[in-house]
């Protein structure tokens, strides 16, 4: 869809109709768009998520769930990541998950710190969580007292892997971010 993706005409749509059912059709199987599509998803609805990969017959399957027995249907690959995403010892929360973006774009904690009205040591704090979460705390990366990698490029690392972040994701991001520059350079 040109401009706009799924998830924002869904979330337009549901500002004013949230008992309107969807089926989001999607290439997309990672946790930043599972997780995107969970927040705006209003109480009591039904709606339906599978993956363009499927047969003919998963997908009628998935049409029928949705739109003639009002259950929500989602796609079996897709539930294990729906699943980690909702699993409080790996879920990532929205401020670790705001400062791992800022951290695949290469922001310094003090960066974090004012693009959040956070204090550089709570910028820390949430950094600490995200590389447990992650696996990427620098404990399981050393070799007789020396680190052996950079921690915050081993958590982007890992949150690709998961599908937590992603280039398109990241390319939207960017732009923000241009724009935040922009303001605090036209401010200072």
């Amino acid at each position: 869809m040109p401009k706009i993706n799924g998830i924002e005409l869904a979330r337009r749509v549901w500002e004013t109709k949230p008992g309107a059912r969807f089926l989001f059709w999607s290439q997309y199987d990672d946790e930043m768009y599972v997780r995107a599509l969970a927040k705006i998803v209003p109480a009591e609805t039904v709606y339906g998520y599978i993956l363009k990969n499927n047969s003919l017959e998963l997908l009628e399957k998935a049409v029928n769930a949705v739109f003639e027995e009002c259950q929500c249907w989602i796609d079996p690959h897709v539930r294990p990541v729906q699943a980690r995403a909702h699993k409080h010892a790996t879920s990532i929360s929205d401020i670790e998950f705001e400062v791992l973006i800022d951290l695949a774009l290469g922001l310094t904690d003090n960066a974090i710190a004012e693009r959040h009205y956070l204090s550089r040591r709570g910028v820390q704090n949430r950094l600490q969580s995200l590389y447990m979460k992650l696996g990427a705390n620098a404990e399981a990366y050393t070799l007789c007292d020396s680190e052996l990698i950079n921690v915050r490029m081993r958590a982007v690392a890992l949150a690709l892997q998961r599908g937590l972040i992603n280039q398109f994701e990241l390319q939207k991001e960017e732009e923000k971010l241009a724009a935040w520059i922009k303001f605090q350079n036209s401010h200072a």
